[in-house]
């Protein structure tokens, strides 16, 4: 019975990663025919300053659905370029969610971040959260979600080498390295479904407008609580109409026009 329900709980892990790398498969490669002429183009017009032009035609990739960390971190810098603040740290915020380990949209993302007007303080996480979020990024969820596969097959293979009639020690080795799997499968899987969570239901959103007032209602009427600026980014967490309940770093929510906030995701 034991084995049944163990069997049971890795098969569904197992189902949700192989969903999960489906889900996240074609996202990270640039098109081919057309689109590659447009790339081509697109890069040319950024190397000569020609910026919007880079912009608009990294647009025309982007519409036809086929995007990657490169063609969001390519259209931030034109949009940098352009003095489009709030858009850059938009599309940089896209490109570090398909590659969170790439140090160069790490860096460019935090400068184009410095020109935000506001400086908010966010609320300091537990350690243990902190600690957790900041080792959850280093591979996108594609990357977690296949290493929970290995885990997975490697907790499996350890729990066959102990329930086969073997020797003592073999045994003993199957037993401890299927625990020591187990856990590391759950850590993986725990990371990769935080990312699915984001990708499928995306809660952050960066504001693109040159300034928002948040009020403490969804109705113009609302009292103004405080003020957001082009950049500053927020958590939504509800919509009604056209407004928004978001909440920032500070802890500090309250409603928002909806066309105000861009989605990263």
């Amino acid at each position: 019975m034991k084995c049944l329900i163990v069997s049971l709980l890795l098969t569904s892990m197992s189902s949700f990663a192989l969903n999960a790398t489906n889900a996240w498969g074609g996202a990270a490669n640039l098109p081919a025919r057309d689109n590659n002429t447009l790339w081509e183009e697109a890069n040319t017009a950024y190397y000569v300053n020609d910026f919007a032009s880079a912009s608009a035609l990294y647009d025309s990739i982007e519409m036809s659905g086929m995007v990657s960390s490169k063609l969001y971190y390519n259209k931030a810098g034109a949009l940098f370029k352009m003095g489009k603040i709030g858009e850059s740290i938009l599309y940089y915020s896209k490109a570090r969610r398909l590659a969170p380990a790439d140090p160069d949209i790490t860096h460019n993302l935090a400068i184009a971040s410095a020109y935000t007007r506001n400086r908010i303080e966010p609320v300091p996480d537990f350690f243990l959260k902190r600690w957790m979020k900041s080792f959850g990024t280093i591979m996108s969820g594609n990357a977690w979600a296949w290493l929970s596969i290995v885990f997975l097959a490697c907790t499996l293979a350890g729990i066959l080498l102990y329930l086969l009639p073997l020797g003592r020690r073999l045994r003993k080795t199957g037993f401890y390295g299927s625990l020591a799997t187990l856990v590391a499968l759950i850590f993986a899987f725990s990371f990769a479904r935080f990312d699915w969570s984001e990708t499928m239901h995306p809660t952050g959103g960066i504001v693109t407008n040159s300034s928002a007032a948040v009020k403490s209602s969804p109705e113009s009427s609302g009292k103004d609580l405080f003020l957001l600026y082009e950049g500053d980014r927020v958590s939504v967490l509800d919509k009604m109409n056209d407004w928004s309940e978001i909440t920032v770093a500070n802890g500090n929510r309250g409603w928002i026009r909806s066309e105000a906030v861009s989605m990263i995701d």
